[in-house]
This record gives C-alpha cells, structure tokens and sequence, in this order.
C-alpha cells in the first residue's frame, strides 16, 4: 500500500480462527478496501514461545 493509496484502510484485531479467515477472505476480494492486520504471535501460532 503506498502512501497515495485512496483505499479504505481496516484494522483488524485477533484475526484468528474460523472468523478471523473468513473476514480476512472476504475483505481481500474487495479491491477498494486495504486490510492491517494485528495479531499477537500467541495468537498466531498456538503454543508459540514468545521472546523475552
């Protein structure tokens, strides 16, 4: 996404699981929005080590 990107921008929090995919695939198919994304790495990947 470049800065003079005019596209809808969407925060999406804990996209994990079934939903989290689903929204994740049917905001990808809409070209006039730009998707981000957080996701805590425990989240991510169960069991994940994270850094300390």
């Amino acid at each position: 996404m470049s800065r003079s990107d005019d596209r809808r921008r969407v925060l999406l929090t804990g996209a994990t699981g079934n939903w989290g995919r689903a929204t994740l695939r049917a905001l990808r198919e809409r070209p006039e929005i730009a998707v981000r994304a957080l996701v805590l790495p425990a989240e991510a990947a169960p069991g994940a080590r994270l850094p300390r």
